[in-house]
């Protein structure tokens, strides 16, 4: 489960990007499966604030048409998400479930993954976040949302090949 860090998800990748080109930076002209496809490899990522522990994932291209499958692992933590485009809705979706029954879904209306505006689907806690490509070999998620305590945190996840 990408930490999306908002909440049970922290969209390190997931942590969500801009249609991105071969080199993931200039993704005008891509369609949303080059784009995943874009992101299929190994990343290592490290999440700052919200008090989330630092973590490895690693991107893995899912087969499943328009959805890049990711398994994620760090600290005793394991899950997988799914990211895609809905083409029909015109929208962003990450899916995310961990082994311990922990599951949400975020999703961005943005037209293009780099600079997504992120937002719970469910459950609902009240994260956002902001989704960006650095550089071909670095991505970032900025994201915003409660802690244990309900007091509202940042966070930002830095993942790089």
């Amino acid at each position: 489960m990408k930490k999306l860090s908002i909440g049970v998800v922290t969209l390190s990748a997931v942590g969500f990007v801009l249609s991105v080109s071969g080199a993931l930076s200039a993704a005008v002209n891509q369609t949303p499966q080059q784009t995943l496809k874009s992101l299929v490899g190994a990343w290592n990522c490290t999440n700052s604030g919200g008090g989330a522990p630092s973590f490895t994932e690693r991107d893995v291209d899912s087969m499943y048409g328009h959805w890049l499958r990711i398994n994620a692992s760090y600290s005793g933590y394991a899950g997988i998400d799914f990211l895609g485009y809905n083409t029909k809705r015109h929208r962003w979706i990450f899916l995310s479930a961990d082994e311990h029954g922990g599951y949400g879904i975020v999703y961005s209306n943005s037209p293009g993954l780099n600079g997504s505006s992120w937002h719970d689907g469910y459950p609902v806690h009240g994260n956002s976040g902001t989704f960006r490509i650095v550089n071909s070999k670095m991505y970032r998620f900025d994201g915003m949302g409660p802690d244990a305590h309900g007091k509202m945190v940042a966070s930002r996840t830095v993942c790089k090949r």
